[in-house]
């Protein structure tokens, strides 16, 4: 039933226009309000996180939102009206859709901006984000690591949340670079490897604690304790991608690139290369 329902309401919004916005704010008042983002396992885990530093209320930023619930990790915080925050939507359709369903939390704002490593700066303290906000979720699939690297030289979230390139091998450093112009066209181009996302991190000072599929989540080295713990990169790396008996069924898309996670180093750098032709002078390749 959650399936057929989430895309009844896609096919609503994106079919019927004006209409189809009324429709979808009706139906959403009629809901249950968890219905769009109860799968999101990342949303439950960093629930939990946040417990566990007994952190009762707080702040968070989701940059790269989509609308706001389906497999939000996010929506959760806005929900409980505890946290206040900023949700940031660049596409039209999911911010409308993410609009209707935070106006009725009036702690949470939301933007439809183009962030940049040039703007995100003005963009938070513009919503008068705290230096020390609780939790960051990233994911614009293109120039993320450079968007963080701006970020951090004024704020110091608690937690950070971020999507890598879960297809480049471990010991390569590859990042997007930025230019005013890209956007993801749906292939294997976008963010960063687990490589520069740790090597940016780990000397701002914040440790990995777990990697959830794609996503790596990152604490500040004050918050370390029993309960809050660091892993080691690499081995989770391995375990939860490389080895992991549900590759092929999370990332059949990686299919055409699973070979790279054989190669040599110099060979895996040189297949990129190649695999990224279209884009040469984008992104910045090399070993870690």
């Amino acid at each position: 039933m959650n399936k057929f329902l989430t895309r009844l309401i896609h096919s609503v919004i994106y079919r019927k226009g004006a209409e189809g916005f009324l429709q979808l704010y009706y139906f959403k008042r009629q809901s249950t309000s968890d219905l769009f983002s109860e799968w999101s396992t990342e949303r439950v885990f960093l629930e939990q996180l946040i417990d566990k530093m007994e952190i009762k209320a707080g702040q968070f930023v989701d940059i790269g939102a989509s609308d706001g619930f389906s497999f939000s990790s996010t929506y959760g915080f806005a929900k409980s009206g505890k946290f206040s925050g900023l949700s940031v939507e660049m596409n039209w359709q999911k911010f409308l859709k993410m609009s209707v369903v935070y106006s009725e939390f009036p702690l949470v704002s939301v933007a439809r901006v183009k962030v940049t490593p040039k703007n995100i700066v003005e963009l938070l303290q513009g919503f008068h984000i705290k230096e020390d906000f609780d939790v960051l979720n990233l994911d614009i699939d293109s120039y993320d690591l450079h968007v963080l690297e701006s970020m951090l030289r004024v704020f110091r979230p608690k937690i950070i949340s971020m999507e890598f390139n879960e297809k480049i091998p471990l010991g390569i450093f590859f990042t997007v670079d930025y230019f005013d112009e890209h956007f993801w066209r749906g292939d294997h181009f976008f963010g960063c490897s687990l490589e520069a996302a740790c090597q940016l991190l780990f000397v701002k000072g914040y440790f990995l604690h777990r990697l959830i599929e794609s996503n790596a989540v990152f604490v500040s080295e004050e918050l370390l304790s029993e309960q809050v713990n660091s892993i080691p990169y690499d081995q989770a790396y391995l375990d939860s991608y490389v080895n992991s008996k549900e590759r092929a069924s999370l990332y059949p898309f990686n299919s055409n690139v699973n070979y790279w996670l054989d190669l040599e180093l110099d060979e895996a750098i040189n297949e990129i290369q190649n695999f990224f032709r279209d884009y040469n002078g984008l992104y910045t390749l090399r070993k870690a």
